[in-house]
């Protein structure tokens, strides 16, 4: 029974591999770019709505040992910008380049020495206001005030309300509450305001929390000397560029190349939209800001397409809930991007048939 065992759990494995091989040569394309945020254990348990944000370190070596064995290579945006103008898109190799969002603290402690370690090229998109500290990590901010909380206060105007989050659900339910009504606020003087009054009423310390999380200017100069770092934008408050003007999506653009700039000396040449959301303005407003790339979170490899389309490369997420070499290489097969482009295909063009005249029977 055990040896059957043994060679049933053999074949099966033996028929993943081959799959994820067939399904890589036809769907997989040149290669793919990875999202990361933070890297730390976030624990699997409890209350933590950021947890899809956090890969431990160990799993960070762990995936990279795995995928240099698997046979892919590891290249800078640069590098990868490069393949894509000379209009192949395509080597003998796929290529992998990797992405970190927003310059939290622990990419400079965790993440960098393992990057230093494998030899692997990286980018990290910072946010010019998280590092000056005038715009606050305000999902981070919740979340450690919802978990220290037994119970919310949300200010509106001379108005109080209070909300339960005792247990883990009320928490969850709370967080999202507060998230969406911040989301959705894209003037950054009330955003703002509303996260003072959040913070003032929990005796939450902001600055404290904010020199903990984010990175200093000093650690990303001493970064951008790496060879095997890029420094990146991702806009200068990070609000949905989608949601904003014409004028102001492009100074979110723009000024963030420039103050980056001056604090390096050198002018960055790719952009992380925030959030990921981005259309047809955006990834022309990119290009008129002087950005050479810019990613999004859409999912996906990257393919001969995409020469073509420099500022709107998709990404591959990976997601701290699924922390296993078995759904990242799912992933790099290619078959999730394909699905959820054919699911917003159809969307698309249910959407369009909603607003098509309707025959008239004579």
């Amino acid at each position: 029974m055990n040896g059957f065992l043994s060679k049933s759990g053999a074949s099966s494995l033996y028929c993943k591999i081959k799959l994820d091989y067939i399904f890589s040569k036809l769907l997989g394309g040149s290669g793919a770019v990875l999202m990361l945020h933070r890297i730390r254990d976030a624990g699997q348990s409890g209350f933590a709505p950021n947890r899809n944000l956090s890969i431990s370190p160990e799993f960070l070596d762990d995936m990279l040992t795995d995928l240099r064995q698997r046979g892919f290579e590891f290249v800078s945006m640069d590098e990868l910008a490069a393949d894509l103008t000379d209009g192949t898109g395509r080597g003998e190799t796929r290529k992998l380049a990797l992405t970190l969002d927003d310059g939290y603290q622990d990419n400079f402690v965790n993440a960098v020495p393992i990057f230093r370690k494998h030899g692997v090229p990286y980018t990290i998109y910072v946010v010019p206001g998280y590092i000056d500290g005038t715009i606050p990590h305000w999902t981070d901010e919740i979340e450690t005030i919802v978990a220290q909380s037994d119970r919310i206060e949300l200010s509106r105007g001379d108005k109080k309300e209070f909300v339960t989050s005792a247990n883990v659900a009320e928490k969850y339910q709370a967080y999202s509450r507060i998230a969406a009504e911040l989301l959705a606020e894209n003037n950054l003087v009330v955003r703002s305001r509303m996260l003072r009054n959040l913070a003032l009423a929990h005796g939450f310390n902001q600055e404290a929390h904010h020199r903990q999380l984010t990175m200093t200017w000093d650690q990303i100069r001493d970064l951008s000397r790496d060879p095997l770092c890029t420094i990146g934008a991702h806009s200068m408050t990070h609000r949905m560029l989608s949601k904003l003007g014409a004028r102001d999506a492009l100074w979110e653009l723009s000024e963030s190349r420039r103050v980056i700039a001056d604090q390096l000396g050198t002018a960055p040449r790719h952009f992380a939209y925030p959030y990921g959301e981005a259309h047809q303005r955006e990834f022309k407003l990119a290009k008129q800001a002087g950005y050479q790339t810019a990613v999004t979170t859409i999912n996906g490899v990257i393919g001969s397409k995409h020469c073509a389309r420099l500022t709107a490369l998709p990404r591959i997420m990976i997601d701290g809930r699924h922390q296993t070499m078995d759904v990242v290489n799912t992933q790099l097969s290619g078959i999730p991007g394909r699905v959820l482009s054919l699911i917003r295909k159809i969307r698309r063009d249910l959407k369009r048939a909603q607003f098509r005249p309707q025959e008239v029977v004579r």
